[in-house]
This record gives structure tokens, sequence and C-alpha cells, in this order.
């Protein structure tokens, strides 16, 4: 029965997120999600079940769900899978929240697992040359 439950909230996850995405995909800028949307996108972070919780947190990250910032930096605090932590941490660096970058940059320094520790020196060099780049331009 909670297999049914899992697949049923994962089928509304999918419908949810393809009705609140406009026709207008490419320009990420001019998109908005309903709240019902967003609440099914918080539960699909915040979710046990590992694949939901993935799918999750790259939509969040490839559409800039920037709403979703605080709870992604929440699960990455609690998370123990490396991969899961980088890729929470890939999200992160596309939404482009301040609190979550500097969060990033001191685990390039001072994270533990290796893995972690490269993703988030790489993040934190990428932004930072962006950022260079961006007052360059000004």
């Amino acid at each position: 029965m909670s297999e049914y439950k899992n697949i049923a909230s994962v089928f509304a996850f999918l419908f949810s997120l393809l009705l609140s995405i406009t026709s207008n995909a490419q320009d990420l800028s001019n998109l908005h999600f309903n709240e019902k949307a967003l609440g099914n996108l918080v539960m699909g972070v915040t979710s046990e079940n590992e694949g939901l919780k993935r799918s999750s947190i790259y939509y969040a990250g490839k559409y800039r769900v920037s709403e979703l910032s605080n709870v992604i930096l929440d699960e990455m605090k609690n998370e123990t899978n490396p991969e899961m932590r980088c890729l929470m941490a890939m999200s992160l660096y596309k939404i482009k929240d301040a609190d979550a970058m500097d969060y990033i940059t001191k685990l390039a320094r001072y994270e533990s697992d290796k893995k972690v520790r490269n993703m988030c020196r790489a993040i934190t060099e990428l932004y930072s040359l962006e950022k260079s780049e961006i007052l360059a331009n000004k």
C-alpha cells in the first residue's frame, strides 16, 4: 500500500511541475511556480524516497526555484550521502542564494568528505569567477 502512495506522490509531483512550467522554459527568470507546486517540491526535497528527493532537488536547481534554497540548505546540513550533498550543492549554486553560497564556501574548506569538498571548491571557484566577470562588465 505504501508503494502505491510513493508512486502516487511522484506522479502528483511531476504533474504539478508540468502544469507550473510555462511554454517558454528557456527564460528561467520569468518562470513562476504556484503555491501547490512549491509545496510539492518542498515535500519532494524533504522526502525519505531517495529518487523523489533527488528529482526534486535537481528540478529546483534547474528551474532556479529560489523559494527552496533554505529547504535544500537545511536538508544538506543533515544529509550523509555524499552524492546527494553534491547534487544539493549544485542546485544551490544554480539558484545563487547568498547564504547557501557562503555555506558552500565553508564546505570547500572544512568538509571531511573529499568528494563533497572538491565539488564545493569547484562551485566556489566558478561562482567567484562569475562574480568577477559580472563586476568587470559593469
